[in-house]
């Protein structure tokens, strides 16, 4: 059924230290939902007793992955035609997933054991499935039902609700989600799944003891997309990591230009004004004045280009914003350190002219002209 997006519900998730793969018995030796169910669960087991190992589940689907919708009906809320049902995503879920991947429960339950295939159906909703679908009214107790509305079917009870988790990239608004526990899903619902692993080591390290405890359970079964969470993160921004690592590369090397075209400014304005600079200094003006009086001109005018550029920046941010997520029109940090950057590169850069110009005989300087 639905698929996840990066554990960020409510909070961000720390997803480095999570390990992943799928789930596919075949349809002979596993030809019902019990048995596929009786499969999950002893791999599960099998790898929760590995060294390191924090805790181990499944899912229909992985973060920043594909998703699937399916039709919501609420029993409480009638409607004209079953075709204005919304389309909400849906998830299949062990019992312990939220807390493996740091979903927050914003209130009610989440699911538990006790939540069989022959108890009350129950699912949980998020947050912003909770504000578009019942508009302030409470939905813990409500009555839902997913693909198709059958009144002859058990309606499954809202006994949760929890945090936004975003499935279709980390800069999109997440989407109005469902969760239901695997064990009540129907005998012709999704036959695979996908193992989730939180370890205290890093994945890799875990990697062949995950294999292996597979392949006690059931060495038929095939091992794929074994991969750490990170992956799938990396590879949701993956164009926009390779548009910004160009910006980046841009950008230095016009830092780099930039540096060296101050340091060939001043020296040459130093080299002009030497015979005012030997003036100065047979007057009496001592070699530190000489260099502040330098480094200020050159402080003053880095500081009216950096005004100048913050309000083109602030013009012109709107054409990154498609590249960045997470990070403001003017945010604070990035601009107090560009600024700062900025304002060293242009000291560096006056230094050596300005140590230059401290050192110039007043004499030599005089008898030039």
């Amino acid at each position: 059924m639905g698929r996840h997006s990066p554990a960020r519900a409510g909070r961000r998730d720390d997803p480095h230290h999570v390990l992943t793969l799928s789930l596919l018995p075949d349809g002979v030796h596993y030809s019902t939902q019990v048995r596929r169910l009786g499969y999950f669960d002893a791999v599960v087991d099998r790898v929760r007793s590995i060294p390191g190992v924090q805790d181990a589940g499944y899912a229909s689907t992985l973060p920043l992955s594909h998703s699937d919708t399916n039709a919501l009906y609420i029993r409480e809320h009638s409607l004209v035609r079953d075709a204005d049902a919304p389309n909400l995503d849906t998830y299949l879920l062990s019992t312990n997933y939220l807390d493996i991947m740091k979903i927050r429960i914003v209130k009610g339950r989440g699911f538990t054991a006790g939540d069989s295939q022959t108890a009350q159906p129950v699912a949980i909703i998020s947050e912003s499935a909770a504000h578009t679908q019942f508009l302030g009214e409470d939905p813990i107790g409500r009555h839902i039902q997913i693909e198709t509305r059958d009144d002859k079917r058990p309606w499954a009870v809202i006994v949760g609700i929890v945090g936004d988790v975003h499935q279709y990239g980390l800069d999109r608004q997440p989407d109005s989600a469902v969760y239901i526990p695997f064990a009540q899903a129907g005998p012709d619902s999704q036959g695979w799944a996908s193992l989730i692993v939180r370890s205290t080591p890093p994945p890799e390290l875990i990697e062949p003891a995950v294999r292996a405890a597979m392949v006690a359970v059931d060495p038929l079964q095939p091992i794929f997309h074994l991969q750490p969470m990170t992956t799938y993160i990396a590879l949701s921004v993956s164009q926009r990591t390779f548009a910004l690592a160009l910006v980046a590369a841009f950008g230095l090397l016009g830092f780099v230009l930039a540096t060296g075209g101050v340091y060939g400014v001043v020296s040459y304005v130093v080299e002009q004004r030497t015979r005012e600079i030997g003036l100065r200094l047979a007057l009496g003006a001592t070699p530190s004045a000489v260099r502040w009086m330098i480094v200020r001109e050159v402080l003053l005018v880095t500081l009216a280009g950096l005004s100048c550029g913050f309000i083109a920046a602030a013009a012109l941010t709107n054409g990154l914003s498609t590249l960045l997520f997470g990070v403001t029109r003017f945010d604070l940090q990035t601009t107090t350190g560009v600024a700062f950057a900025l304002i060293a590169a242009a000291l560096v850069a006056s230094a050596v002219p300005a140590a230059r110009a401290a050192c110039i005989d007043p004499m030599v300087a005089l008898r030039s002209e």
